[in-house]
């Protein structure tokens, strides 16, 4: 399974959704870890720390989009004013999104309340993330969750 790690779009956010250290954790369970490059910069983790816990970089948001089975992130999914496009949009029927709980329990960025995914095929797990990826890796094996499941 492979994790995507983004760097966070939103305005003065400076938290990463993993560490180096969790990240070579993760890598000793199995996953295969992807971080967008410049990711932890706020958090003052470098590209070369998380290239030595095992990890790969991935030029930009849309590779690490792409080609994860699971992506964790720190805020709930926002217009990405880049390239105008919404991370609900980019969400796949094969696509796990985990954020933290907080995030899916605010105001979407652009004032509305909430957000939903249903009818976009993916599955949305809100919780710790560090202590729940195991979880969520041996549920991914052995269960097929509905689309558009958000678990808390």
């Amino acid at each position: 399974m492979k994790i995507g790690v983004l760097k966070e779009i939103h305005a003065g956010e400076k938290r990463v959704a993993t560490t180096p250290d969790v990240t070579e954790k993760l890598i000793k369970f199995g996953f295969d870890v992807m971080v967008e490059s410049g990711a932890g910069a706020g958090a003052n983790y470098s590209d070369k720390s998380y290239l030595a816990a095992g990890a790969t970089i991935g030029r930009d948001a849309k590779s690490i989009w792409g080609s994860s089975d699971l992506i964790i992130k720190v805020r709930a999914p926002q217009n990405n004013v880049n390239t105008d496009v919404h991370e609900i949009e980019v969400l796949t029927e094969e696509l796990v999104l985990m954020t933290f709980r907080y995030s899916l329990d605010t105001e979407r960025d652009d004032g509305e309340p909430g957000f939903s995914v249903s009818g976009r095929g993916s599955m949305v797990w809100s919780g710790d993330v560090e202590d729940d990826l195991w979880k969520i890796h041996t549920q991914h094996l052995s269960v097929r969750l509905g689309s558009g499941d958000v678990l808390r």
